[in-house]
């Protein structure tokens, strides 16, 4: 046991009585290693021990409350374990809040732990509190074997679009979404979110090259033809495999890839909502590329007039991949150092995640 401390009235022989109770206490069982307790006890003086002793009671709820409103699962192991306890205890149900399951390297999964999530999804199916879901979001390939129901309270998704486009329709009316995907999903993936468009606030669409593109038709910015006309914000990232080689397009083929492109006409029409857009060009790889002086900015400046002009935006960002961005807004100058007040992380993050979000890492 850790000595008294030096302000405690003489009286640590109290203390001393008061912890061995504690470990009778049912509240023991939440989990709290022993040492934690001697250690949360032996900062107290003995007039706090009798309201402590008081509240102890409320530890395993407390922790129930935490554990479960925000999970984040990295493992087939943790899902497994999270549905018998979500099934051991039904008032744990209206606890969750948001949920993230996903891990790297993951294909499609079967067995146990797709069983598992089934029960999950069965189980939550009718909360009102659980809003957000995050299933395998960090890559394009990850999701369970068996097609499976969204809850009817999500209302913000961020998935692979091997989850995505395994989900039964229709879907809950979603107001926020992110989707990882290649691009060879692409219209299969916008055809999916145009069944349900009329209630999307936000997309964001991470898009993979096997290999980079050369020609007008291939610019995957104007397939982007999205009939929601709800939306405010729309961000598109576009990534290349890790096995490309280099990228090199010369400033003369992007003649092609700029004033040809006819997709800001298309969104101006079918998106008359969007504030918002985000675009990180499969060409954004160097610092100064979209930035004055760079050797793309001519054709960054003959985007930024026409969207500007087009489909009444508020800011055009044009973001790299090592995370730099351009940031435009409406009526304003060139900015000379391409950083705004808020960027394009913060502008997603202030309209889709409330105040006080928190996550738990579990297994």
């Amino acid at each position: 046991m850790p000595p008294a401390s030096q302000d405690d009235g003489g009286q640590s022989a109290g203390r001393s009585s008061f912890v061995r109770r504690v470990r009778t206490n049912p509240a023991w069982s939440s989990g709290l290693p022993e040492d934690v307790w001697y250690l949360v006890a032996g900062q107290l003086r003995p007039h706090d021990l009798a309201q402590f002793a008081a509240i102890c009671r409320d530890t395993r709820y407390i922790a129930d409350r935490f554990l479960h409103r925000s999970p984040t699962i990295r493992t087939a192991r943790g899902v497994v374990s999270w549905a018998g306890a979500l099934a051991a205890r039904q008032k744990r149900r209206p606890l969750v809040r948001s949920l993230t399951i996903g891990w790297d390297g993951a294909d499609t999964v079967e067995g146990d732990a797709d069983k598992a999530y089934g029960e999950i999804t069965r189980m939550l199916r009718g909360s009102h509190h659980l809003r957000s879901m995050t299933l395998f979001a960090d890559g394009p390939e990850g999701r369970f074997a068996t097609k499976r129901s969204l809850p009817h309270g999500v209302h913000t998704l961020n998935a692979s679009a091997a989850t995505f486009l395994n989900l039964h329709m229709p879907l809950p009316p979603l107001l926020h979404l992110s989707v990882n995907l290649h691009v060879r999903d692409l219209k299969r993936t916008l055809g999916a979110i145009c069944s349900f468009g009329e209630t999307l606030l936000q997309l964001r669409l991470f898009v993979k090259w096997e290999t980079p593109f050369v020609k007008t038709k291939d610019n995957p910015a104007r397939w982007c033809v999205l009939k929601t006309p709800r939306l405010v914000y729309f961000e598109l990232r576009e990534e290349r495999s890790e096995k490309n080689v280099p990228l090199r397009i010369t400033s003369g083929r992007w003649d092609k890839l700029s004033v040809t492109s006819n997709w800001p006409v298309v969104l101006a029409e079918r998106v008359p909502s969007l504030r918002y857009l985000v675009w990180q060009p499969l060409w954004g790889e160097r610092e100064n590329d979209v930035l004055p002086g760079g050797a793309f900015y001519d054709v960054v400046r003959e985007y930024r007039n026409n969207l500007f002009a087009l489909l009444k935006l508020d800011v055009l960002a044009f973001t790299l991949a090592d995370g730099r961005y351009s940031c435009h807004e409406a009526g304003k100058e060139d900015p000379r150092d391409g950083r705004p007040v808020a960027g394009p992380e913060d502008l997603w993050k202030s309209m889709e995640k409330p105040e006080g979000h928190r996550e738990v890492q579990l297994l």
